[in-house]
């Protein structure tokens, strides 16, 4: 008996040497870190040229040297999409996507994004599905999505395709989410991951009081990108960016250090509202009775998104000058971890809308500091026509 009581010990105290060699569940693998910018912000004057298309810009690749837009004229029947060549502004295709029931797995509501992946064009339809074809357009099959959302980011890991979306909903709180989730042919996509931003609720918003209509400017979004293996996200009222390696399944988080807080007023927010309007605002107040008000966000502000611009490099939107209309990219070294230089950029009707509560993320702006070209959605003329501006860049 006393060999077998002293076997079931040896036993217990081998467990107990194992459970205590396993990592907790619990134990945070988060790594605290910050960019780096001992010198302080080194601010590049930069020369522009800017050529302007008529039409909505949905998707850019840089690689081919490619942005695909999305004409606004249209017939019933059809969506036309232009392959434009970055450097000649040549179109190299025209692609006509059908246009009908968003609930048909090959008919759209609105084409708003396209990539392009081991030569497999990505097409999604509005906020309703993911459409996939060959080099040369050919149907493959469609994946059924429904869900609003702020971005979306298609990118290929492990020999299959994901994507990265993040939502802002907004009602009584706006709250921001990042999942991911794997593409499945011809089924509903599958959620592999929840990602937090370092905020959830970010403050309590109401929209519609007293035959008013309140629409927020400068009020923070959620930003992400999938770069190298690597998820980058954030929200504008945190000056945080969260970086998720897929392969170690390890986070960090880099602080802006570098960045200094403002609470924007709502003279700017009505400064940045009116800026470029087509007089929305006297038409929907003569069509519903309401007024609109512009209004900012009654709490600090870090910065206005974060950008894939490059080899080793991610850009933050960190400032803005409503008086130039300009937005201020400070450039960072993803390898260094450290802040390099910032240009100023023109702020167009995207970038204004990213930093609105009235918007969802139909388009937004493309940046490649390697190349010097900055591609975005605008509004020209006295009739506010929609346009893609290509502006190419060097610095002085």
């Amino acid at each position: 008996m006393r060999q077998i009581a002293g076997i079931k010990g040896l036993y217990i105290i081998a467990a107990i040497l194992i459970l205590i060699s396993i990592p907790s569940c619990q134990k945070d693998n988060t790594i605290k870190k910050s960019f780096k910018a001992d010198s302080g912000l080194q601010i590049n004057e930069i020369e522009l040229t800017e050529n302007i298309i008529e039409g909505l810009p949905i998707g850019v690749d840089f690689e081919i040297g490619v942005v695909y837009i999305k004409s606004i004229l249209r017939s019933k029947r059809s969506f036309l999409i232009s392959i434009i060549d970055i450097d000649s502004l040549n179109t190299a295709k025209h692609v006509e996507l059908p246009a009908g029931n968003y609930q048909s797995p090959t008919e759209y509501f609105s084409p708003v994004h396209v990539e392009i992946i081991d030569k497999k064009y990505y097409v999604v339809d509005q906020f309703e599905k993911i459409v996939v074809y060959d080099k040369d357009f050919n149907h493959l099959y469609s994946s059924m999505y429904s869900q609003l959302r702020f971005f979306i980011d298609l990118f290929e890991y492990d020999n299959q395709i994901f994507f990265l979306v993040g939502s802002k909903n907004i009602s009584k709180t706006v709250r921001c989410r990042v999942k991911l989730y794997r593409l499945i042919k011809d089924k509903k996509p599958i959620e592999t991951m929840n990602l937090s931003p370092p905020i959830d609720t970010l403050s309590i918003y109401n929209k519609f009081t007293d035959n008013r209509y309140i629409v927020g400017y400068f009020w923070p979004s959620v930003h992400g990108f999938e770069k190298d293996g690597c998820i980058y996200y954030g929200t504008g009222n945190n000056k945080d960016i969260v970086i998720y390696n897929l392969r170690s399944k390890k986070k960090e988080i880099y602080s802006l250090s570098y960045l200094k807080s403002k609470k924007y007023q709502d003279k700017d927010a009505v400064k940045l509202g009116y800026h470029n309007t087509d007089g929305w605002e006297e038409k929907h107040y003569k069509r519903f009775g309401e007024k609109i008000i512009y209004e900012a966000y009654p709490h600090d502000m870090y910065h206005f998104g974060i950008f894939d611009i490059g080899s080793d490099k991610i850009g933050v939107a960190g400032d803005v000058n409503l008086d130039k209309m300009k937005f201020r990219l400070d450039i960072i070294n993803i390898k260094s971890r450290e802040y390099k230089e910032s240009i100023w950029l023109p702020i167009g009707y995207g970038f204004k809308n990213m930093l609105s509560t009235h918007y969802r993320g139909l388009s937004k702006g493309y940046i490649n500091v390697d190349r010097g070209i900055y591609i975005f959605h605008d509004t020209v003329g006295e009739d506010f026509d929609h346009v893609v501006k290509v502006i190419k860049f060097k610095v002085k």
